[in-house]
């Protein structure tokens, strides 16, 4: 575990270590037009998003408002991996996780 953290996952100040708005981040979701656009599927008028709880919801606009998050890019505007613990990205299986 990490420094500070017991083997259960609850750091010392007794908070849990997940995320407490998990339920609102994307895991899943229909393809990326491309950075950063909404998905074609639906006649280009949105995207169905597969949500941590487990409910799938249409949006519109590729921005998770909770945290107003774009989530086909990461907060410096990259399909690559996000770069802090709420930027969430979906992107293609075929993007590698990290900068070479």
């Amino acid at each position: 575990p990490a420094s500070g953290t017991p083997a259960s996952g609850t750091p010392a100040s007794g908070t849990p270590a997940s995320d407490t708005q998990a339920s609102d981040t994307p895991t899943s979701g229909d393809v990326s037009s491309g950075m950063g656009i909404g998905s074609l599927n639906h006649g280009g008028r949105g995207q169905n998003v597969l949500f941590e709880d487990g409910r799938v919801q249409f949006l519109s606009t590729a921005t998770q408002a909770v945290y107003d998050d774009n989530f086909f890019t990461n907060d410096d505007g990259l399909v690559s991996a996000g770069i802090h613990r709420n930027d969430s990205v979906l992107a293609p299986s075929n993007t590698p996780p990290v900068a070479p």
